[in-house]
């Protein structure tokens, strides 16, 4: 059904003039009020963008960066970026909406001081026609006392100067009462008139604020739709990416990323040292065969030299039997001094009367320094076998 202001503000007190101009006033009211309304809740999607700033932080900060979990918390940090551009956008569009409804209610404001001196002679005719409504009121009430003194001075028979007294005030109220009906309804046609004439235009100016009004609703109804649009589609992603995750899929990439290595470590087993078997070695007659071309060259070394004179440098020589005893000597005390975990070689002969119990008598000087040699070999390589085998038990 169309409506049509011209049959809706009529009235014995002719007061539609005055509330479609009031009205029109509520109209810059309404504006700033939607202005407010906006700013504010423009001002609440910036305080939740800087809030949820606050949660990209904590979600990137390095305490939760770790872990099998951290993947998590990469997707937790993206979601929350998007959300907070998201409304730190809505912001922005809100604000810029603020300040076209504040501009429009300024422009509004111009224009009802217009409008105001275009309407001042309706304004007139109401107010004009208020007052010969009032008077009329009175002419009528004034003609009517008049009409009932006359008649009941006509029925109690008063005196004919009495009832013609009020024959003629009766006249004149009557008279009085016609001219005010005239005028009622001369100001009446130039209420009616100028009334219809205003009717369209407050509801012409009515129906520009109202549509102007709801294209700001709707723009504003428009960017929070596109908002939680984009909201749910932040979140449906996310929802998505984080069934993506499975528990699987995280172990393996936390093994990808943390692998330390592939290879387990070797099962150690106890060795133990063939120490009999390395002294019978180190006894056996066969190895001092090894040491027999030094032990000749000393033998050759040690021989007494003969003077130019033809006599020998030494008091004596000793015979073919003697060496050979002397070696036979030199060769038992290097299997006992081997198989004897001696800490070092003997200094001397005579140290090796507590283990020999005498010094044989026949151990020459160059088979002392053979069994010296061969005991100093002896030790070492038992010490480095003793520190070969720790070490790879500590290994």
């Amino acid at each position: 059904m169309a409506v049509d202001f011209c049959d809706y503000f009529w009235g014995d007190k002719n007061s539609g003039f005055d509330v479609l101009y009031q009205n029109m006033k509520y109209d810059q009211v309404s504006s700033k009020e939607l202005a407010d309304f906006i700013k504010e809740r423009s001002s609440i999607e910036e305080s939740y963008s800087r809030s949820v700033s606050k949660l990209v932080k904590l979600a990137g900060s390095g305490t939760v960066s770790y872990g099998s979990f951290a993947p998590f918390w990469q997707l937790i940090k993206e979601s929350c970026e998007k959300l907070s551009t998201l409304h730190a956008q809505l912001f922005s569009k809100l604000s810029e909406l603020v300040k076209e409804i504040l501009k429009y209610s300024d422009d509004l404001s111009k224009r009802h001081k217009t409008i105001k001196d275009e309407e001042i002679g309706t304004a007139d005719a109401v107010q004009q026609l208020q007052t010969v409504t009032v008077a009329v009121q009175k002419a009528i009430e004034v003609y009517r006392q008049k009409g009932a003194e006359l008649e009941v001075f006509r029925k109690e028979n008063r005196p004919s100067k009495d009832v013609e007294r009020a024959e003629q005030k009766f006249k004149k109220s009557t008279d009085d009462y016609k001219i005010l009906l005239e005028k009622h309804n001369a100001a009446r046609e130039d209420f009616e008139r100028k009334m219809t004439v205003s009717c369209r235009h407050f509801q012409e100016i009515e129906q520009s604020h109202l549509a102007q009004l709801k294209e700001f609703l709707s723009t504003y109804i428009q960017l929070i739709q596109s908002n939680y649009d984009s909201v749910g589609k932040i979140h449906l992603e996310f929802k998505r990416q984080c069934d993506e995750l499975t528990v699987e899929k995280l172990l393996e990439m936390f093994v990808r990323t943390k692998c330390t290595g592939l290879q387990k470590p070797a099962v150690l087993k106890f060795e133990e040292l063939p120490i009999e078997a390395q002294n019978s070695h180190i006894g056996n007659d066969s190895d001092w065969s090894s040491l027999s071309g030094p032990l000749s060259d000393n033998r050759e070394r040690d021989k007494p030299k003969k003077t130019e004179g033809g006599g020998d440098k030494s008091k004596s020589t000793p015979s073919p039997k003697e060496v050979n005893d002397s070696e036979l000597s030199a060769n038992k005390s290097l299997g006992f001094f081997a198989r004897t975990p001696w800490t070092s070689a003997p200094s001397s002969p005579a140290d090796c009367d507590g283990v020999i119990g005498s010094t044989p008598p026949d151990l020459d000087r160059t088979a002392f320094r053979a069994s010296k040699c061969k005991t100093f070999l002896s030790s070492w390589h038992f010490s480095f076998s003793l520190s070969f085998h720790f070490v790879l038990l500590l290994l």
